[in-house]
Formats: structure tokens, C-alpha cells, sequence
């Protein structure tokens, strides 16, 4: 299956290349720009950036299963093209971002999934969490700054897959996995990306309500880079 079919067959498919009309090929149901986030060279056309904690697009609203609820989430697979750097506050500390996030992991008292950067020590890390209310695994790995990477997650419901660029990612900086008891759904059912702080770009936004095999996350890297190559 080559790329342009698995994107034919995705959920949601945004190519944030509007920050007016955050049109979904794939349905009816569009995106909508929150509060008005800036628009940039992508990689294919254009991308979407935020800046700021009130620049921020919310893409999805589903009131139960994925990926607003890991608990009730058996197949999903949300990929993206992203690009960012570090945010400094005016005494030159370094800001800790959120880049995306699903359910509740946006107010911090619920589940869902969440895509961040800690602000620590420009590491060029992200962290990415998946919680469910009696659960939670943080994993935190390698992501270069200023450049365009595709970001890739899977999920099950047991286990979060991470892919950068097409690989699948095994040998984190830091993970760990914890039972206990953490929150329950909220009523805050959205998928947002440039959450807080995110001075980052997104493009080419796929969600598939199933656990995509790796050769054709491959698959969709490679096609990129073939046909995109001037802009990576």
C-alpha cells in the first residue's frame, strides 16, 4: 500500500496548509484554529505554527475511545510533521512546552495522551505520556530542534509504539511506567496541538483508528522524502 492510499484511508487527515479553514479530507468533521496560530513553510505547502500559550488549534472532539480516552482506545495511530525549538522566558530560563495533547492531559487532571518538552537543560527531548485512570508510562527520547521530523505514535490499549521518522524508537532516554489511581474522562474531549508555550510547526496531520504496521509508517516517510526532499 503506498502513501497516498493509507492517507485515502485515514480517519482525519488535516494538511494545516489554512490556519482559516483546518480542512479534514477525509470528512465533515474540520478542524478549528483556536486562536489564530501563524502560518509557515511546511512540507508539503504550507504548516501551521504557534508561538505562544494561546495559540493552539484543536483538531478533534470525540467524547469517548480514541485518542481521547486510552481506556476505551484499542487501535489508533496519530502521525504528524513537526518541527520546534526551545521557548525562553525574558531572564533567559527555559519554558517547558506542550505540543500536544488528547482528553484531559491538557488541564493535567485527566487522561489521554500528551506530546512535551520538559525545558530542561536544552536536551532536544520529548516526552511523550500516555495515562489512563489506572496507569501511567512517560517516555522521553531524542528529538533533534529545527528540523522537520515526522512524529508517530501507536496505541493498542496497552502498549504506546513511538516512531521518529518512520523508525520505531527502543532506546529511550528515560521511561518508566507506574500503576495507580489517575483521574477518570473528563468532559474535556479534544485533541489540540500548540497547546502551551509551543514554538513549534505541525503539518500533514493523519489520525487511523487502527494500529498501522511499521512498513507503512515507513512507507509514508519515504514518500515524503522522495517527493519533498527541497523541504526536509
Amino acid at each position: 500500500m503506498n502513501a497516498a492510499s493509507l492517507y485515502k484511508d485515514a480517519s482525519y487527515y488535516f494538511p494545516l496548509n489554512n490556519r482559516v479553514n483546518l480542512l479534514n479530507l477525509n470528512g465533515l468533521t474540520w478542524a478549528i484554529d483556536s486562536e489564530e496560530m501563524t502560518e509557515v513553510s511546511g512540507v508539503n505547502d504550507i504548516a501551521l505554527q504557534g508561538t505562544s500559550n494561546s495559540k493552539f488549534a484543536t483538531l478533534l472532539a470525540r467524547d469517548q475511545g480514541c485518542p481521547s480516552n486510552p481506556d476505551l482506545c484499542f487501535g489508533v495511530t496519530v502521525a504528524f510533521w513537526f518541527k520546534y525549538t526551545f521557548k525562553f522566558q525574558n531572564n533567559g530560563d527555559q519554558v517547558d512546552q506542550y505540543f500536544l495533547t488528547t482528553g484531559g492531559m491538557h488541564t493535567n487532571y485527566g487522561i489521554g495522551f500528551e506530546i512535551s518538552e520538559r525545558g530542561i537543560d536544552r536536551n532536544e527531548e520529548l516526552r511523550f505520556v500516555v495515562r489512563k485512570s489506572d496507569s501511567q508510562c512517560i517516555f522521553e527520547t531524542k528529538f533533534p530542534i529545527l528540523i522537520w521530523m515526522h512524529v508517530t505514535f501507536t496505541w493498542d490499549g496497552n502498549e504506546l509504539v513511538i516512531f521518529r521518522n518512520g523508525d520505531k524508537i527502543t532506546d529511550f532516554e528515560w521511561h518508566e511506567c507506574e500503576a495507580g489511581s489517575f483521574g477518570t474522562f473528563t468532559a474535556d474531549n479534544f485533541t489540540r496541538i500548540g497547546i502551551e508555550q509551543a514554538n513549534a510547526a505541525y503539518d500533514e496531520f493523519a489520525l487511523w483508528d487502527i494500529v498501522l504496521p511499521e512498513q507503512h509508517l515507513r512507507e509514508i516517510v519515504t514518500f515524503y522524502e522522495g517527493t519533498f526532499q527541497e523541504r526536509l
